[in-house]
This record gives structure tokens, sequence and C-alpha cells, in this order.
């Protein structure tokens, strides 16, 4: 008779299917902590990721994460959540379209004066 063998595979845990909740993102990077801080500055966007619905301590919000080669060669990590910079990363994954140089501007809207940043 032969012996048979029972092979046992543990069974994922939710943790290991979602997550912890934390995001990594190159966390060795040290971080800008002000996405303004880079105003009119020229970098390079070597990658991106979208954050859609995270549920944080102000509600809900969708986000970008941005790894960036600053003009001095370091490379450094930042976020930012507003709407047309977002709208403009999506495009940017969406064509693959990364690495690319970047100036973060800001302009004003005709009609309204509200002012918001965008990547030119």
């Amino acid at each position: 008779m032969s012996e048979e063998k029972t092979v046992t595979r543990s069974i994922p845990g939710i943790k290991d299917r979602l997550g912890d909740g934390k995001i990594n993102f190159y966390p060795g990077l040290p971080r800008i902590e002000d996405f303004a801080a880079l105003l009119a500055s020229k970098f390079t966007i070597l990658d991106a990721k979208v954050v859609e619905d995270w549920d944080g301590k102000f509600g809900t919000s969708t986000f970008v994460l941005l790894k960036l080669k600053l003009e001095d060669g370091s490379e450094k990590t930042t976020c930012t959540s507003g709407r047309a910079v977002v709208r403009q990363i999506k495009k940017l994954l969406k064509m693959n379209a990364l690495p690319v140089s970047a100036t973060l501007n800001m302009v004003t809207a005709e009609g309204t004066g509200l002012a918001y940043y965008v990547l030119e």
C-alpha cells in the first residue's frame, strides 16, 4: 500500500487579500509634505499611483502619490488631491507616459477667479 501525503495549504486572510490599509509608496524616500513647495519648479515624474475613494480623517477623497526626481537629482515622494493634477496623472498613467518632465504652476479659472494647480 502506498502512503498518501496530505498537502495542507493555508487559506489567505483578509489582510493577505486586501492589505492592512497602509499605502507603501517608496517608503524609503523622503517626502515633500507641502505640494505647493514645488510651485514653479521643474521636476521629473518617475512614477505615480492614483488612490481613489480613500476614507481618511477628513472624509473620502481621491489623490495621487508621486515619485519625483528634482533638479538637484534627488528623488522624493509627494501627494496631492487637486482635481486638475489628479486628472492629468490619470491620463499619463493610462497612456503609460511616465517618466515625464513637468513644472507645477497655478492658474486662475476665468469667471470664478478660483486658483488651482496644473502640471505643464
